[in-house]
């Protein structure tokens, strides 16, 4: 995730329960797979409880930049409006 997207995820979130509510996912699901990883090479079972996180992690960006996109539009259009 770029930069830019994480500082709007987090000025976005303030206003945005849901996507709050993801990142903190998000977040959490970063931490649990950093950890299972230290032990994936050793139990098979951690490996693949850390690839099913990761699919469930990549669910939750794909939701934010959804989210974000549609924020970036409404501000666009917006932007457009006063020009105009």
């Amino acid at each position: 995730m770029e930069k830019a997207d994480r500082e709007l995820i987090l000025s976005l979130s303030q206003s945005n329960p849901t996507l709050k509510k993801l990142y903190d996912k998000h977040i959490k699901l970063d931490k649990m797979i950093t950890h299972l990883e230290l032990y994936a090479r050793h139990s098979p079972g951690a490996d693949l409880k850390a690839k099913e996180l990761k699919v469930e992690k990549l669910r939750g960006v794909d939701e934010m930049m959804r989210i974000i996109a549609e924020a970036r539009k409404k501000e666009e259009t917006f932007e457009y409006l006063e020009a105009v």
